[in-house]
C-alpha cells in the first residue's frame, strides 16, 4: 500500500508533466578558433577587466564614416531607450491555470510535511513550491493590470464609485501578489542558507536576485506615479527603497558569480553591474562588464551588450567607436533574424537610430547618403537621413540640417511627404535668422515660397487629400 508521501510525488509528478518546459536563458558558451585573450583572461572568469573581441564585431571595421572634428555632447540623450528589463525571466515551472497551481501546492506540502529537513530532496522540493508561488504572484499582478483600463474608462467618464471599487480590488490583487512573492523569496533564502550543496544554487541564487529587482523596478514605478501626483516625499522613499534593493541584487548575483563562475546564469549576473555602473555614470566599468557579457555569444542578452558597449563609447565622446558598435548590433540582429529569430527586432530598429544620432556627431552632410544606403539599405536609408537633418537641428548645426533635408527633397522631387521636410528647412532657416547670420532673413523668404510651390503642385498632381491638406498646414 502507497503511502500519502509516495501518492503526493505521484500527483505531483503528473501534474509537472503536463506544465511547459523551462525556457533556458542562455545555453553555453562558445570557445572562437583563433581568438586571442587578453592576460589573465581565462575561461568562465568573471573578471570585468578581462576583453576579448567577436566575430560579429570585426564585420563592421570598414564601415565606419569619415571623422569630422566632434560635436560636444550638450543635453543629449545619455542612454538608450531599450532596457534589460526587455529580456524577463521564466520560472522553471510555468503552470498557467491557478487550479494546478493550487493543485501542486498541494502535493508539496504534503512531501514538505512528511519529508525531513535534512534530506537531500528537501531543497529541490522548496525550490519547486517557490516556483509555484512566483507564478502565482505574476497571476495575482496580471489579475491587477487587467483592470488598469477598466479603472481609466471609469475615470473617463466620471464613474467614481465604481473607479473605487476597481482600485480596491486592484489592491487586493496587489496585496496578494506581493505576499506570494515574499513567500517565494523565504523559501529561496532558506535554501541558499540552510543547503550550500544544492544542485540548482546557482539557479536559486539567479531567482532571488532577479525577483528582488523586479520589486525594485515596482517601486520605481511607484515613486514615478507619486511624482507625477505631486507626493515628492513618497517619491523619494520609494526610491530610496529601490536603491536598497538594488543592492541585495547585486550582492546575490555576486555569490552567483563566485561561486559558480561556469554558471549559465553568469551573463545575466554580469548584466546586472554592466547597467548598475552604465546608470551610476561610470563608463569605464559599464563598457568592460558588456565587454565581458560579448563572451557569451548564445546569451540572450549578448546583441544586447553589443549595443550598450556603442552607448558607453557615445558618452565617452569616442562617436566612431560607438558608431562601429551600434553597426555590429544591427549586424548580428539581422543574422538572428535570417536564422529564425524575430525577437531582435527592436534592438536593430534602436541601434539604427542611434547610428544615425552618433553619425551626427562627427559625420559630414554629404557623405550621409551612401553610408546609410550601406547599413539600412534601399527601403531604409531615407528615413535615416530624415532623422539626420533632425539630429543636426538639434545640435544647433542649421545649415547641415538644411543640407540634409534638401538631399532627402532631390531623391524623389514629387513625394507627397517633401512638404514636411522643406517645413523643416524653413525653421532652420528661422534659426538662422535669430542668429542674425548674413543673408538668412532673405532665405526664409525664398524657402518659404519653395514650400507654398510645393504645396500648389501637390494640387495640381492631386495628392492624397490628406497631403494636401498637411501641406495646407504648415503653408497657411
Amino acid at each position: 500500500m502507497w503511502s500519502r508521501n509516495m501518492v503526493a510525488r505521484l500527483g505531483l509528478a503528473a501534474l509537472l508533466m503536463t506544465s511547459s518546459s523551462y525556457a533556458v536563458a542562455q545555453g553555453k558558451p562558445k570557445d572562437k578558433k583563433g581568438e586571442k585573450k587578453d592576460e589573465g583572461c581565462k575561461e568562465g572568469s568573471t573578471n570585468l577587466g578581462c576583453k576579448k573581441e567577436t566575430k560579429t564585431e570585426t564585420k563592421i571595421e570598414a564601415a565606419a564614416p569619415t571623422a569630422r572634428a566632434a560635436k560636444p555632447e550638450g543635453k543629449a540623450q545619455k542612454g538608450p531607450a531599450l532596457k534589460s528589463t526587455d529580456y524577463d525571466r521564466v520560472s522553471s515551472l510555468q503552470i498557467r491555470s491557478k487550479a494546478k497551481r493550487k493543485e501542486a501546492m498541494g502535493y508539496l506540502d504534503e512531501l514538505i510535511k512528511s519529508t525531513p529537513k535534512g534530506d537531500k530532496e528537501m531543497p529541490d522540493l522548496q525550490y519547486q513550491y517557490g516556483e509555484v508561488l512566483y507564478e502565482e504572484s505574476k497571476a495575482y499582478n496580471n489579475d491587477a493590470r487587467a483592470l488598469d483600463d477598466k479603472v481609466f474608462e471609469a475615470n473617463k467618464a466620471g464613474n467614481k464609485t465604481e473607479v473605487a471599487k476597481l482600485k480596491k480590488k486592484q489592491a487586493e490583487y496587489e496585496k496578494l501578489a506581493k505576499d506570494k512573492r515574499l513567500e517565494a523569496f523565504k523559501r529561496y533564502k532558506d535554501i541558499i542558507d540552510t543547503y550550500p550543496k544544492y544542485e540548482k544554487r546557482d539557479e536559486v541564487l539567479f531567482y532571488m536576485g532577479y525577483n528582488i529587482k523586479e520589486l525594485s523596478t515596482s517601486f520605481r514605478t511607484q515613486a514615478e506615479i507619486a511624482r507625477g501626483e505631486g507626493k515628492e516625499s513618497e517619491a523619494q522613499d520609494l526610491e530610496a527603497k529601490a536603491l536598497s534593493y538594488d543592492e541585495k541584487v547585486r550582492d546575490y548575483y555576486r555569490m552567483l558569480l563566485k561561486e559558480f563562475p561556469k554558471s549559465k546564469y553568469v551573463p545575466d549576473a554580469l548584466l546586472e553591474f554592466a547597467e548598475f555602473y552604465f546608470y551610476d555614470n561610470d563608463m569605464d566599468s559599464a563598457l568592460k562588464a558588456y565587454q565581458k557579457l560579448v563572451e557569451y555569444p548564445e546569451s540572450k542578452v549578448y546583441g544586447y551588450a553589443l549595443y550598450k558597449q556603442g552607448w558607453c563609447y557615445f558618452n565617452q565622446g569616442e562617436y566612431q567607436e560607438a558608431i562601429k558598435k551600434f553597426v555590429a548590433t544591427v549586424t548580428y540582429s539581422r543574422e538572428a533574424a535570417a536564422s529564425g529569430d524575430k525577437s531582435r527586432v527592436a534592438l536593430e530598429k534602436e541601434a539604427i537610430r542611434d547610428i544615425v544620432r552618433t553619425y551626427a556627431k562627427f559625420g559630414v552632410p554629404e557623405k550621409a547618403r551612401s553610408f546609410f544606403q550601406k547599413i539600412g539599405g534601399e527601403d531604409k536609408y531615407k528615413e535615416m537621413m530624415v532623422q539626420l537633418g533632425g539630429f543636426y537641428y538639434e545640435q544647433g548645426q542649421y545649415l547641415d540640417s538644411i543640407e540634409m533635408y534638401e538631399q532627402v527633397i532631390d531623391i524623389n522631387p514629387t513625394d507627397n511627404d517633401n512638404y514636411k521636410h522643406q517645413y523643416e528647412i524653413c525653421n532652420a532657416a528661422l534659426a538662422l535668422a535669430v542668429q542674425n547670420q548674413p543673408g538668412a532673413k532673405e532665405r526664409i523668404v525664398t524657402e518659404m515660397q519653395t514650400l507654398s510651390k510645393i504645396y500648389q503642385d501637390m494640387k495640381a498632381r492631386k495628392a492624397p487629400a490628406d497631403k494636401i491638406a498637411g501641406a495646407k498646414d504648415v503653408t497657411a
